[in-house]
């Protein structure tokens, strides 16, 4: 009886990492495919660029730093501050949840798209070059002002 019981446990524990490790494939399959969306959309053999990547490449223009590292987990300053440009960005313009475009930038959180535009409506009220980006990206209109 208690070796059926061991077993069990023993199954009962692959089965949980194995479900683990099937969310952690489709979170990373999701950022392949918003990376994929991305390149496709900067890539001039596909077309015009869409209103989307045209916008992070404008931001990655104006803060110095490559498309790709918007895409990719950083701890690097100048890429965050972008990142959390584009989430602000892709919030005002775009219909995605909270959700998508965290998913889409890096893989991150909702929450982290929620800090990202605190965190930019907070600079801008503060830094007059920062603002000054924003309003370059025509993205002025959308700060909460107090």
């Amino acid at each position: 009886m208690k070796s059926a019981k061991n077993e069990y446990g023993r199954m009962e524990r692959q089965i949980r990492s194995l479900q683990k490790r099937i969310k952690k494939a489709e979170k990373d399959n999701t950022r392949l495919k918003a990376v994929l969306l991305a390149f496709k959309g900067m890539n001039r053999s596909y077309g015009p660029m869409t209103p989307h990547a045209r916008l992070i490449s404008d931001i990655c223009t104006l803060w110095n730093v490559e498309v790709t590292d918007i895409y990719r987990p950083s701890t690097d300053r100048k890429i965050i501050e972008a990142r959390h440009v584009a989430m602000f960005a892709m919030r005002c313009k775009t219909e995605l949840s909270l959700a998508e475009i965290g998913l889409q930038l890096a893989g991150k959180d909702h929450s982290t798209v929620i800090y990202a535009i605190k965190k930019v409506n907070d600079l801008a009220a503060t830094d007059k070059s920062y603002m000054n980006k924003l309003t370059l990206l025509n993205l002025d209109k959308w700060l909460i002002t107090s």
